[in-house]
């Protein structure tokens, strides 16, 4: 999971594991969770897409 850009106040993340075809599992949830929280408690971020 990384948050690739952010552009015009959205904040891109991109799932990055091409080895287990993305699968949703706990841990991806975590990640996908802390990085939506970074997300929020950035100023330049108004919008988050996935």
């Amino acid at each position: 999971m990384r948050q690739n850009t952010v552009n015009d106040k959205v904040a891109c993340l991109t799932l990055n594991r091409p080895d287990r075809l993305n699968a949703w599992t706990p841990r991806i949830s975590l990640e996908v969770r802390d990085a939506l929280h970074a997300a929020a408690g950035d100023d330049a971020v108004r919008v988050k897409r996935r």
